[in-house]
């Protein structure tokens, strides 16, 4: 079952339920099609045009696929300060970081290689 949605002048269920508003579609979150969208950016600018949190969101794709890789990107950068850096981190300094569980070590690694 669908939530449901709200109305887009100040956000109530109520208003939702009118018929006005039902026919209009709802806007898309900024975030629907970020992957491709950094992907496209990666394979025709290359890795300089993106920053290391992006790099290293890119890294945990795999590891993460239905997920949102920003925050433990930008926490993985925190700590260790670079892209290469993080990727070059041991395991066991990995496993410091909240969220990083052995698969996501993995890929963190394999991207280094």
């Amino acid at each position: 079952m669908r939530p449901p949605r709200s109305c887009k002048s100040h956000g109530c269920h109520q208003c939702a339920r009118s018929p006005s508003n039902l026919d209009t579609p709802a806007e898309k979150p900024h975030y629907h099609g970020h992957r491709e969208r950094l992907r496209e950016r990666f394979y025709s600018a290359g890795a300089d045009a993106l920053s290391d949190y992006e790099l290293l969101e890119m890294a945990l794709y795999a590891a993460i696929p239905r997920r949102d890789t920003k925050p433990l990107a930008k926490l993985l950068l925190k700590k260790f300060g670079s892209f290469a850096e993080a990727v070059h981190a041991p395991e066991a300094r990995l496993r410091e970081v909240e969220g990083i569980k052995d698969a996501r070590q993995c890929r963190v690694h394999s991207s280094s290689q």
